[in-house]
């Protein structure tokens, strides 16, 4: 399913002309090796403050078109 979604994703984004998808992942969750293996790239990491001393810990990943 998750392939198919990104495959949607990336036909409906290359119709509008846009030149790439990004996407925050958990660092944790190794679901970032499956967006490596569609094409993405880890271009960064991001800190994101949620409240009480908690913060969502991601890699920024893209994907050229």
């Amino acid at each position: 399913m998750g392939q198919l979604l990104i495959e949607t994703i990336e036909n409906k984004a290359k119709a509008n002309n846009d030149l790439s998808l990004s996407l925050n992942v958990n660092r944790f969750n190794l679901s970032y090796l499956f967006y490596q293996k569609k094409g993405f790239q880890i271009v960064g990491e991001e800190d994101l403050a949620i409240g009480n001393g908690y913060f969502m810990e991601d890699y920024k990943m893209e994907k050229l078109l």
